[in-house]
């Protein structure tokens, strides 16, 4: 035993402090540094504040605008109606762009309009509100608002301008309220997260690629106005990939070039009796489009319209349309029958070029052309008759149609 309890005990103790001040030692040698920096960033990332708003007074000196922002402020920042005794009426151009460590933003009801870019890349942002007074939501005005996960657009609203809301990742509901007029180009492009739209009765125009790359946007209802037209722009939903089926009213004029384009999930499609012209590869590579029926409104088939449909089996085309565009109907490698009406005066060039499991066609008495490579490769082809008004057949028409028995041509 250790004849001296007290001594030993003192020991040991002495011991065990300098063990922990050796610790403490090592800590500080190797942990200070970062230490130190994370103190720097967190006192760099100063509370939103009043003061780290520029207001700009009006030549008539009568009211505030809102055009800087300190970038390093971060955390909620509420806007007051009044500065300096004046009314805050608007947010100016490019004001809070790049504040991407703002989380949310309170603006009040005294603002009437934004500028172009006012909140774009605010990356960090949450949570904003849109004034009940706003009737334009500007360009680029919420671009790349990544973090946002949901938006209020005010009944005041007529337009939704150049990619307002582009890149908002973060978005999964958007209502429209109606009396939206306008959704302009790109406005929701590239909102990946978003799942449903409802587009409202007073909508006239969308824009090119207004809803372009939302890939997992399911559903779409397109509400019918009781006494105008809507304009569905250029590539309107093109790169849908979830959406699964559309229905377009009558309120439906046109389809422009590529509105669909590359939907490769829509399977169904309804297409309103007013319908004049479905564009240039208005649902090109729709690959999982099976049918489809196109009323007698319709003049016009374009170019590449339904290139690329490798599920497309039938379809009737009216006795109203008179022109298939080139590639139309390229590499429909299930198109197993399809009825040209007497209406068709052209077969375009690579009209049904690829489509291996056609078995015969009738080309009607009326049709004065027939394109190059209008039929090339539909190996499944084992008959073909050539009407007497055909006067001209381009090249390679029947090449690579390996299973023809029978060709009738015209005098």
């Amino acid at each position: 035993m250790d004849s001296n309890p007290s001594l030993s005990a003192t020991f040991k103790a002495s011991n065990l402090m300098a063990y922990i001040l050796l610790f403490c030692n090592l800590v500080m040698f190797y942990f200070l540094p970062y230490l130190l920096a994370l103190c720097l960033f967190v006192t760099s990332l100063q509370a939103a504040l009043i003061s780290d708003i520029t207001f700009t007074l009006n030549e008539a000196g009568t009211e505030y605008s809102i055009t800087g922002f300190d970038g390093y402020a971060s955390g909620e920042l509420v806007i007051k109606d009044f500065y300096e005794g004046l009314p805050v009426t608007s947010i100016g151009t490019d004001a809070f762009s790049y504040c991407w460590r703002l989380t949310s933003i309170v603006i009040p009801d005294s603002v009437v309009s934004i500028g172009d870019n006012a909140f774009k890349e605010c990356t960090g942002l949450t949570s904003i509100n849109i004034p009940s007074a706003i009737t334009f939501i500007p360009e680029g005005a919420f671009r790349n608002c990544t973090s946002l996960t949901n938006i209020t657009i005010p009944g005041s609203v007529v337009t939704i301008g150049n990619s307002a809301f582009a890149q908002c990742t973060g978005i999964t509901d958007v209502s429209i309220p109606n009396g939206v007029s306008y959704i302009q180009e790109s406005a929701f492009q590239g909102c990946t997260s978003l799942t449903s739209i409802t587009i409202p009765e007073s909508l006239e125009f969308i824009g090119y690629r207004a809803f372009g790359a939302c890939t997992i946007l399911e559903n779409v209802t397109i509400l019918s106005p009781p006494a105008s037209s809507l304009l569905i722009g250029q590539e309107a939903f093109n790169l849908c990939t979830s959406l699964t089926n559309i229905t377009l009213p009558d309120s439906v004029t046109q389809i422009s070039d590529g509105a669909f384009t590359r939907c490769t999930g829509l399977t169904s499609v309804v297409i309103g009796a007013n319908v004049t012209s479905i564009g240039n590869y208005a649902f090109r590579e729709c690959s999982s489009l099976t049918s489809i029926i196109i009323p007698n409104s319709v003049t016009t088939i374009g170019s590449y319209a339904f290139s690329e449909c490798i599920s497309l089996t039938s379809i009737i085309i009216p006795d109203s349309v008179t022109e298939i565009g080139d590639d139309a109907f390229r590499q429909c490698s299930s198109l197993a029958s399809i009825i040209i009406p007497n209406s068709v005066t052209t077969i375009g060039n690579n009209t049904f070029s690829a489509c291996y499991n056609l078995t015969d066609i009738i080309i009607p008495n009326g049709v004065i052309s027939i394109g190059k490579e209008a039929f090339s490769s539909c190996t499944g082809l084992n008959s073909i008759t050539i009407p007497d008004s055909v006067t001209s057949i381009g090249t390679s028409a029947f090449s690579g149609c390996t299973a023809i028995e029978n060709i009738t041509i015209p005098d």
